[in-house]
């Protein structure tokens, strides 16, 4: 969803990244939909932009991108052991 196509008037930006589950289609990729972990940055009532780990061809970036909000669902980030 290109960034222009979005109503800035009514995009929400919380103070804090909310962590969320997204499905994502590969684009030039013959790999069906996945779902993987990211963070949401803002939203508006249809769209949610959203920041996942992206491949590149030796490391993995981080990429921003709008996408629809019936793809994405909030997850929990549970503490990892005692503190």
């Amino acid at each position: 969803m290109p960034e222009d196509a979005i109503g800035q008037a009514s995009v929400y930006r919380p103070q804090k990244a909310l962590p969320v589950w997204v499905e994502v289609s590969v684009v030039d990729s013959s790999l069906s939909p996945t779902t993987m972990p990211g963070f949401a940055l803002a939203w508006t009532r249809e769209h949610v932009l959203i920041q996942i780990k992206w491949p590149k061809e030796y490391f993995v970036g981080a990429r921003n991108l709008w996408t629809e909000a019936k793809h994405v669902s909030r997850r929990v980030i549970a503490p990892s052991g005692p503190r």
